[in-house]
């Protein structure tokens, strides 16, 4: 200072510290180094989470690709049996066809066998030869044999078109197992041991059963069954 623009000699002396600010003092490093441990805990545990989580995101979808797998295994599998009972059930179906054929063959033969038999002079006197032959051609246990086997390749249809139409008699069920083994009306005459032409009406008399329109095709029906 300066007295009378002399300056002054006197001379007096504070000694004082300064504190560091309250943000840099040992208390708040202490709290800082806890934050900063914590925030290095907190970044381990959501870490360690999400790396648990993303192994349990990886272990189920591989347990679903799996399953998946195993799925496609069984549907193939499941493909395949149904391939082979298909194949089997259609060789089934063609030695039915096959025996049902064969049948009819037999009957021809006893059916021309009788006619020509009834045209000889003594034929009255072959009474127990053409009862030997009647009793073969209309014998029902060929048509029981016949409805077993058929049953067994195809055991849905006869039920299948008797609840759809209750009216059908045991005959027209007889000429429908026919019809699905896609035998010819000259082929189920001898079967039933009647004329084509009586076949040509059963066949007219079944569509009527049916209800089906002229541009419906009777064997497709049975068959689409």
């Amino acid at each position: 200072s300066k007295v009378g623009g002399v300056q002054s000699a006197n001379e007096i002396s504070y000694a004082f510290t300064i504190e560091r600010p309250w943000y840099f003092s040992n208390l708040m490093w202490c709290i800082y180094l806890l934050a900063l441990l914590l925030t290095f805990l907190a970044i381990h545990l959501i870490g360690r989470r999400y790396f648990k989580n993303q192994q349990r995101i990886a272990l189920e979808k591989k347990k679903q690709e799996l399953a998946l797998a195993k799925l496609e295994s069984e549907r193939e599998i499941v493909a395949l049996r149904n391939k082979k009972l298909l194949v089997e059930n259609e060789s089934k179906t063609r030695e039915l066809a096959s025996s049902t054929l064969s049948l009819a063959k037999n009957n021809e033969v006893l059916i021309s066998i009788r006619e020509e038999l009834n045209q000889q002079p003594e034929a009255k006197k072959l009474k127990s030869i053409f009862d030997l032959i009647d009793k073969n051609l209309h014998k029902e246990t060929s048509w029981e044999l016949f409805q077993d086997a058929f049953n067994t390749t195809d055991k849905d249809f006869l039920k299948t078109l008797s609840e759809r139409h209750p009216k059908l008699t045991p005959n027209d069920l007889r000429l429908a197992a026919y019809l699905r083994l896609n035998l010819a009306s000259k082929e189920i005459a001898p079967l039933l041991n009647i004329s084509y032409k009586s076949v040509e009406i059963k066949r007219y008399r079944l569509r009527k059963k049916l209800q089906l329109e002229k541009a419906d095709n009777l064997v497709q029906y049975i068959l689409d069954i």
